[in-house]
């Protein structure tokens, strides 16, 4: 799969790759970039890469969803998964990115590894 690895092993960052390369197929990125088939792996060589991860973060939550100014305690982070039906960490995940600050509340993340194969 494209990129897995590239985004660490954190589990928001593992889904938010998965849906990535979803929105690109779903937008209809493959005759358009040029993709081509190498062995059981689908390798995308153009650009639509930002509005593919536009795509994947409205689909883990809203574009539109206010989110606290600050250090936000896990407490309000919760708050705003649950009306949302979301893991914590995809809350966490999204103020990290918007912000720039991707040490903010990252032991409350779960590790991917614990739940796949070690070899991907």
């Amino acid at each position: 799969m494209i990129g897995l690895a590239s985004r660490g092993n954190r589990m928001d960052g593992y889904v938010f790759t998965l849906l990535h390369e979803l929105a690109q197929l779903c937008l209809g990125r493959l005759e358009a970039l040029g993709v081509r088939r190498d062995g059981d792996a689908v390798t995308a060589l153009g650009g639509a890469e930002v509005e593919s991860s536009h795509q994947a973060a409205g689909w883990i939550l809203p574009r539109d969803t206010p989110l606290p100014a600050g250090s936000p305690s896990i407490g309000v982070i919760f708050q705003i998964a649950s009306g949302h039906r979301i893991p914590a960490s995809f809350v966490i995940g999204r103020i990290q990115r918007d912000r720039g600050d991707w040490g903010l509340s990252r032991s409350s993340i779960p590790k991917v590894r614990p739940y796949i194969a070690a070899e991907i």
